[in-house]
C-alpha cells in the first residue's frame, strides 16, 4: 500500500464472505498468513518492500497490488510544489524494469493501480490530437507519456450513472471494465459490480 492504510473493515467483509464459501479449503489464520500489507510513508521505505522480496519467496508470494503508482510519483513534488520531472522519470523507467524482472524471476502477477487527471488538452477522445488513445470525458492516466510505455496493459475501470451521465456516488451506478492496452487481448469493455464478496461481472 502507498496512498493510505488498508480499509480493514473492507478487507474483512471479503474475507468472511470467501471463508462462507471455502471454509473447508483455507481458515482464517491461513488468510492472515498469506496476505502481506505494506504501508509505505516514503520512497525508502517503498523500495525496501522489493528488495527484501526474495527472503519472502519462502511463502509462495504471486501477487503484488500497488496502490498506487500515483502516490510514489508525489514523492518527486519538491518543497515549493514543482514536481521533479527528470527525477521522477529515471526512477518510473528503472523501477518499472526491475518489477518485470521480479515478475519473470518469480513467477509473479504485479497489478499496479494508478489515478486519472484531466485532460487539459480537451481532444474529446480524438487520439490524433493527443498522446493517449484513451482520453475521453476530459481524463487521462496520471504520470503521462512515460508511465503508459512503461506497463505492458491497461484495464481503465469507469462508473457513470445507469442514465448515462459521470457519477461518483449513489446506487443507480454502471461500472465498466475496458480492455484499453493489451499484447494479446482486443480492445474490449464488460460491465461489472461491487459486492460483498468483491468484483463480479
Amino acid at each position: 500500500m502507498t496512498g493510505k492504510p488498508l480499509n480493514q473493515k473492507r478487507f474483512q467483509e471479503m474475507q468472511d464472505h470467501f471463508l462462507s464459501k471455502n471454509a473447508s479449503r483455507i481458515s482464517e489464520k491461513e488468510i492472515k498468513e498469506n496476505v502481506i500489507f505494506s504501508f509505505c510513508k516514503n520512497l525508502e521505505e517503498y523500495g525496501q518492500v522489493f528488495s527484501n522480496l526474495s527472503e519472502r519467496q519462502n511463502k509462495s508470494i504471486r501477487l503484488i497490488i500497488i496502490d498506487n503508482i500515483q502516490s510514489v510519483g508525489d514523492n518527486f513534488i519538491k518543497g515549493d510544489g514543482q514536481v521533479d520531472y527528470i527525477d521522477r522519470s529515471n526512477f518510473l523507467l528503472k523501477h518499472s524494469k526491475n518489477l518485470k524482472k521480479l515478475a519473470y524471476k518469480f513467477g509473479l502477477v504485479i497489478i499496479i493501480l494508478n489515478n486519472v487527471t484531466s485532460d487539459v488538452n480537451g481532444n474529446a477522445g480524438d487520439p490524433t490530437r493527443g498522446f493517449f488513445q484513451e482520453k475521453r470525458n476530459n481524463v487521462q492516466p496520471a504520470l503521462g507519456l512515460l508511465w503508459s510505455n512503461c506497463i505492458n496493459e491497461r484495464i481503465c475501470l469507469k462508473k457513470r450513472s445507469a442514465g448515462g451521465g459521470m457519477s461518483n456516488f449513489g446506487d443507480n451506478v454502471k461500472r465498466t471494465m475496458i480492455i484499453e492496452k493489451s499484447s494479446f487481448l482486443r480492445k474490449n469493455d464488460i460491465d461489472f459490480e461491487l459486492n460483498q464478496g468483491g468484483v463480479s461481472g
